[in-house]
Formats: C-alpha cells, structure tokens, sequence
C-alpha cells in the first residue's frame, strides 16, 4: 500500500450512533425549526388571549401550530423509531465491521464495500459526544466513535483531520 496510517478504527454500527448522528446532525435543523415555530406560537396565544381578547376558534389556530411545532421539533424520535426498527429487522444478521483507515486519503471498508475519499472532500466535522462525523457532501458521512480506535489516539484525531481539511 505504501501509505503511512496515522488513526484506524474498528467498529460495528450500533443504533445509539445512529441515534446520536440523527439528533445532533441529521436533525438539528428541523428541531431547530420546530423549537422556534412552539415559541413563537406559544407567545402568539399567550398574547391573543391575554391582551387581544380572541375567542376560542382563534386560539385553536395557535394551538394547531404549537402542535404543529412540536411534531416537527420530534421528527428526531420518528427517526430513531425508524432506526432502531431496522436494527430489531437485520438483529440475526449481524452488523459488518468497519475500518477506517486516516493515512493519505480515507479509506473505509465494510465487508464488501470500499470506499476511498481525499481529505478535501470533507465539508464539515462534527465532535458529539461519543462520535466524530465526517459529513462528505450533502448525501455520505462517517461516523467514527472515539472509543473505536486502533491505531492513534482519540484525543489528537480532531486536531488531525481539521489539519488536513484546509
């Protein structure tokens, strides 16, 4: 191969990365919007009842959007719902391994795929909790837990990859 790895980690999927990767970067936007559209119309029926004396079928419309609201505030559970259904479906069939490898590039493989990407292809790096997530372009990321390396420590991995990004 010729390269010099710097990090390589082992992992198999399992669904609290998945869920972690949905609250904080899959969904974030949506439960963002759906926080503010409950404030705003939580402080609309305040005020409409309160100071502009409406009568109960306009307050309804304010309660239909504080509920419209919180359900898309609560998209991240329907996807976590969908997530952990598909991991009970594939639970005989057990999850491939996954290796990641940081030397010149990104290679990762899972059983049969292998997938090469340059550094500079990366468009955003998330630090959450137990993962990093390498988002490449708007459709594929990598998700590396922090407790999955092999070669390389943890603490030098996000100093590493934002290096190679620029």
């Amino acid at each position: 191969m010729g390269e010099t790895l710097k990090f390589e980690s082992r992992y198999r999927l399992l669904p609290s990365m998945s869920r972690e990767y949905a609250k904080h970067v899959f969904c974030k936007s949506t439960r963002i919007l759906g926080g503010i559209i409950m404030l705003v119309s939580a402080a609309a029926l305040i005020i409409s009842v309160v100071w502009a004396d409406y009568r109960l079928s306009d307050t309804t419309i304010f309660i239909l959007c504080f509920t419209g609201g919180l359900l898309i505030n609560n998209y991240y559970f329907l996807i976590s719902l969908v997530v952990e259904r598909q991991a009970k479906k594939q639970g005989r069939r057990q999850q491939p391994e996954y290796a990641i490898y940081f030397g010149n590039n990104i290679r990762m493989e899972d059983g049969k795929r292998n997938t090469t990407v340059d550094y500079q292809n990366i468009s955003k790096f998330y630090n959450l909790p137990t993962l990093y997530v390498l988002e490449i372009g708007k459709n594929q990321a990598f998700l590396v837990p922090k407790d999955s390396f092999v070669i390389g420590e943890s603490a030098d991995f996000e100093a590493f990859i934002k290096e190679k990004m620029k």
